[in-house]
């Protein structure tokens, strides 16, 4: 395996390989797959809400509120302290800022509350394009 240099043994889990010619031991890194992202969508939040490609999400629900989605896992993570990253663009707009946040409260096992909004506080936006990244255990 070519770019990796191990510190710790430790965290490493052996695979075993076996060829015709000879057996192999080869070491996965588990701290790489631990930290891959274990939930993504890319959605349509405008009009009715659509996904466009994701990994583990079941749906997204439109919460009936401007700008106000969960979405859904497909897999429960192990713990609600995964790890989420956030996107969002916006076509035809006059404002020059966006915010899009999760509701800290709203952070279950099986879920995640986004919100997208404009410049303000309390302004919110049906969003053309939604991105969401969870990373944690599953």
């Amino acid at each position: 395996v070519y770019g990796f240099v191990p510190v710790n043994e430790s965290a490493f889990k052996p695979i075993f390989v076996s060829s015709p010619l000879n057996t192999t031991k080869l070491h996965v890194w588990a701290q790489i797959y631990d930290a891959k992202s274990k939930a993504w969508v890319n959605y349509d939040g405008t009009g009715t809400v659509a996904i466009r490609d994701s990994i583990n999400v079941s749906s997204i629900t439109d919460n009936g509120g401007v700008g106000d989605y969960t979405v859904n896992f497909t897999t429960a993570f192990a713990t609600t302290d995964y790890c989420t990253t956030l996107g969002v663009a916006v076509n035809g707009t006059t404002s020059s800022t966006f915010s899009i946040r999760y509701v800290a409260d709203s952070i279950t096992t099986t879920s995640i509350q986004i919100r997208v909004g404009g410049t303000t506080v309390d302004s919110a936006l049906n969003a053309p394009a939604v991105n969401v990244m969870c990373v944690g255990n599953l």
